[in-house]
């Protein structure tokens, strides 16, 4: 099953009436919510492109800058690239939300 079918399944158990008629209006609304923060967890692990404002890039989930340097940082989880000759690491996920990020674009 891909991300994008997962979501789908949890957008058709939240919005299936029939299935919540046997569960309180506080269970329903619990189970729902914890439905709808498994569908966010699985969004933000389909990578997703950076947004540029001109200047930065950010991430398309909250806003965070997501960093393309010529610096390795230790505790960021980050891909390599070669570019002009010189390596370029990029974050692979925003270190605010955990979005994935996909620079494919970017090269």
């Amino acid at each position: 099953m891909t991300p994008e079918e997962a979501m789908d399944r949890i957008d058709i158990m939240i919005s299936d009436d029939k299935l919540w008629e046997h569960y309180t209006q506080d269970g329903k609304i619990a189970f729902q919510n914890a439905l709808k923060a498994s569908r966010e967890a699985i969004k933000k692990k389909v990578p997703a492109k950076p947004v540029h404002d001109g200047v930065e890039n950010q991430c398309p989930q909250c806003g965070n800058y997501v960093s393309e340097t010529r610096e390795n940082i230790a505790w960021v989880q980050y891909e390599v690239i070669e570019f002009d000759g010189s390596e370029v690491f990029r974050d692979k996920y925003c270190s605010e939300c955990g979005q994935a990020i996909d620079w494919s674009d970017e090269e």
